[in-house]
């Protein structure tokens, strides 16, 4: 996400090509190159609401910039960040953690981290009935047993499963089976 520039993202297409990353040493260097696997390299098409929240987004640090340039006394180093600093740099993982501390306050959810995001993907992905391969590229992974890692079942994907059965077994589902009878002997 740090590492993600403009020229990776196409607007029109909806698409994510994710070919670096930006990363720490332990001196505190921060250095780019590209993710740790094959998988991790690889092009996302993107929900339309995303899409939608990258223009906004787009059209906001636009009007940023040039106000950047008005009230800060360093130029702006356009280095094409989709999430830059106020100066055009990277901007640090402590602040991308407080900016999404506040996101889950202000829609009043519990603090969630990135990780537990991609979690949460898998698992909505799951609920979607996605295909266990589209999940693992979405999520840049090459081994299913990663899934396991990644995939929570809910009580809601508990019930679809009870609920399948009974449409095999019965032509309708539990909650269907229970409703009140019209028989007149009843």
């Amino acid at each position: 996400m740090r590492g993600l520039r403009w020229s990776d993202v196409d607007l029109d297409a909806g698409t994510l090509t994710v070919v670096r990353q930006i990363t720490r040493t332990n001196d505190h260097i921060e250095w780019k190159g590209e993710p740790k696997t094959r998988p991790s390299r690889r092009s996302l098409i993107l929900p339309r609401v995303c899409v939608e929240q990258l223009a906004e987004h787009r059209t906001r640090q636009t009007g940023e910039r040039a106000e950047a340039a008005v009230w800060i006394d360093r130029a702006w180093v356009d280095r094409d960040l989709v999430w830059p600093s106020e100066a055009g740099m990277p901007l640090p993982s402590s602040n991308l953690r407080r900016m999404l501390r506040r996101q889950c306050a202000a829609a009043g959810i519990r603090e969630v981290t990135f990780h537990t995001l991609r979690h949460s993907a898998a698992t909505l992905l799951l609920a979607q009935g996605v295909p266990s391969a589209v999940i693992l590229d979405v999520l840049g992974h090459q081994d299913v047993r990663m899934l396991r890692r990644y995939q929570h079942v809910t009580d809601s994907l508990r019930q679809d499963a009870a609920d399948a059965i009974d449409r095999k077994l019965y032509g309708r589902t539990f909650c269907q089976h229970l409703s009140p009878r019209t028989d007149p002997g009843a």
